[in-house]
């Protein structure tokens, strides 16, 4: 069980290293406390119209995995046929040599089923105006854009839960 608690809405400001630009936008902050990690995480989400990124900010432990976590972030980008809604490429982690790696996901049975069975999943061709290579036959997740508590609950199962046995 994920228990996702609202801090606070703030107007915010920062730089986007994908796009190499200074954004502006809403900054929402987020205590999740998880039941299988047996951790308390804090989360922000940078949220502009057509962007938003989710971004683990701290954890109640200090561990290598941990760090390596934080060190990722998950970016949602405005569907193409469908403004009110954002995809994110799923890039499921697992942990090999003592390092956080993350697996894109191109068989749907990879999936995990709590991603299965409580989001929005299709191949990123079909909400991708312009095609990157290595990524058409990719799955994504689709979410409401307003619905930022969704993007930070996929954060933890796509990149905590499949690594929890090693917290």
């Amino acid at each position: 069980m994920i228990k996702i608690i609202y801090r606070e809405k703030r107007p915010g400001e920062w730089y986007d290293i994908e796009d190499k630009r200074v954004r502006n936008g809403i900054i929402y902050s987020f205590v999740v406390i998880d039941e299988m990690s047996k951790r308390t995480w804090l989360f922000n989400v940078r949220y502009c119209d057509d962007k938003a990124v989710v971004i683990p900010v701290a954890s109640d432990r200090t561990t290598l995995l941990n760090s390596q976590i934080k060190s990722k972030s998950d970016v949602f980008k405005e569907v193409y046929n469908d403004p009110s809604k954002f995809y994110h490429v799923l890039g499921v982690s697992y942990v090999e040599n003592n390092r956080l790696k993350y697996k894109r996901i191109k068989n749907y049975s990879e999936i995990p089923s709590i991603i299965r069975n409580n989001f929005e999943i299709k191949l990123y061709k079909d909400v991708c105006e312009v095609s990157i290579k290595g990524l058409e036959d990719k799955y994504v997740v689709i979410v409401n854009k307003n619905n930022v508590e969704e993007m930070v609950k996929l954060f933890i199962y796509e990149k905590v839960h499949p690594v929890s046995k090693h917290l």
